[in-house]
């Protein structure tokens, strides 16, 4: 908003001065509650979120798997980049059997290949191909 000749401030002041004050309320509870945690509680906190990470690894690996997906995804294209991401993951979290594996090999195929052929064909709209 424009300041006006009458208002110095202008019409951010007040919201700005609002941001401020929280902002040291803030951390000063943040502050005052740290201050009030046992010097003990600091090591099981350390060692329950490393439990934690260990509990929740897959989880961590298919977030770098799609974060690798989309950084490959401009230099080999999208229908690749998909299969290759797609086989992975489903290869790595489904069960280990022979019908799963075909399963997962059918839909790796189809989400790759076949949604890049229907949004050629159909909609006319060209997804990544790569370098």
């Amino acid at each position: 908003m424009p300041t006006s000749r009458f208002e110095v401030l202008g019409a951010g002041a007040f919201p700005m001065l609002v941001h401020g004050a929280l902002i040291l309320l803030l951390t000063g509870s943040i502050i005052g509650s740290l201050r009030k945690i046992p010097a003990d509680a600091y090591g099981r906190f350390a060692a329950d979120v490393v439990a934690w990470g260990k509990a929740k690894r897959l989880v961590f690996v298919v977030f770098a798997g799609l974060g690798l997906y989309v950084a490959v995804m401009p230099v080999i294209g999208y229908t690749s980049s998909t299969f290759l991401f797609l086989i992975t993951l489903l290869v790595t979290l489904a069960p280990k059997t022979r019908t799963a594996l075909v399963v997962a090999l059918v839909l790796a195929l189809v989400f790759s290949f076949g949604l890049n052929w229907l949004f050629a064909e159909v909609f006319n709209v060209f997804l990544p191909r790569g370098n």
